[in-house]
């Protein structure tokens, strides 16, 4: 017969065995094996990767349209660039055009400025040949000199001749007259100052005394000069001897006329008939 073990020991025996032998076996192996999903860990690796296939399709497409970006910029900017050289070639050509205009209109107004003198200087040559031909009125300060024979019982030089009026008007050129005429008629370098039967002519038109010789010019200084000249000693002798009136006024306003053009032609007529005559 079998010795039984005392109760003590057979309860801490059991103490011992109460955990089976296999589950130590079972627990081990549980650890080393993958756990197995459940329901739920499923749906949440399934939205898992959903969720990165649509991210990845939007990085794709992202991609793909930064791409498409980055040509199109480059694009843009090749063609502002293209743009901009356009542009400041087109500028350059304009402030060309500019300093080209700027140096015409400076060439311009060079030209403008020597036509406006010479236009100034042919003016006056005109208006100086105008007085000296006597085509032009003139008017200007002066004098007028009005000179007479001597009354009646003088001795015969109390007479004016010709000649004296010549020597008159010559005097009032060489003391700087601008323009002279004798009773109106405008003397020019073609004036013929004559007697005809016992008168006086001048351009062909007999005077009568007393006569009246006027001449534009400096009426400060006209009158001093014309004294000083051998017509001014002349005629001093002449109103201081022979009784000639002889009587010099300044004027601030006088008009000499000019001579009309049928005088003109009898004036050319007539110098042409003096030198056939010479």
């Amino acid at each position: 017969m079998s010795r039984q073990p005392p109760p003590g020991d057979l309860l801490a025996r059991i103490a011992e065995q109460a955990i089976d032998d296999d589950y130590p076996l079972v627990a081990a192996r549980r650890s080393t094996d993958p756990p197995r999903p459940t329901g739920s860990r499923r749906a949440t690796l399934t939205v898992f990767a959903a969720a990165v296939a649509v991210l990845a399709v939007m990085l794709t497409v992202a991609a793909q349209q930064t791409r498409q970006a980055a040509v199109q910029a480059d694009a843009d900017r090749t063609a502002l660039i293209d743009r901009i050289e356009r542009e400041q070639a087109q500028l350059e050509r304009a402030q060309q055009g500019v300093a080209d205009l700027t140096a015409e209109i400076e060439r311009l107004q060079i030209a403008s400025q020597e036509t406006s003198q010479e236009a100034v200087a042919l003016e006056a040559r005109l208006e100086s040949l105008a007085s000296t031909a006597g085509v032009e009125p003139v008017s200007g300060p002066g004098v007028r000199i009005t000179i007479n024979d001597a009354a009646e019982g003088a001795p015969a030089t109390g007479q004016i001749q010709d000649s004296d009026l010549q020597r008159l008007a010559n005097g009032l050129w060489q003391a700087g007259a601008e323009a002279v005429a004798i009773n109106g008629q405008r003397l020019t370098s073609r004036s013929a100052i004559r007697t005809a039967e016992q008168a006086i002519t001048v351009n062909y038109r007999s005077l009568s005394p007393p006569y009246v010789v006027t001449a534009v010019g400096d009426p400060s200084t006209l009158p001093a000069r014309l004294l000083e000249t051998p017509a001014g000693q002349h005629f001093t002798d002449l109103s201081s001897i022979a009784g000639i009136g002889f009587r010099v006024d300044t004027a601030d306003a006088l008009t000499l006329p000019g001579l009309s053009p049928a005088i003109l032609g009898t004036l050319a007529d007539g110098q042409a008939n003096v030198e056939e005559e010479q």
